[in-house]
């Protein structure tokens, strides 16, 4: 039952739209084509995989 359970936490069914131009789109194509997955799967593990750069202080942002 568990695995029952885990399996349809893991359905995806939301839809996230994002606002891309048209180089972007290509660029995320020709990426995912060429590591062999869907744009889907190459945006969903670059946004949940990937660490985010540390924000910047308020002097930092002040100085710069």
């Amino acid at each position: 039952m568990a695995n029952r359970k885990q399996s349809k936490a893991l359905i995806r069914k939301h839809i996230f739209p994002v606002r891309l131009s048209d180089i972007e789109l290509e660029m995320i194509r020709m990426k995912s084509q060429d590591a062999g997955m869907s744009a889907s799967e190459l945006m969903r593990r670059n946004a949940l995989m990937r660490p985010l750069p540390k924000r910047l202080s308020k002097i930092s942002l002040q100085t710069y």
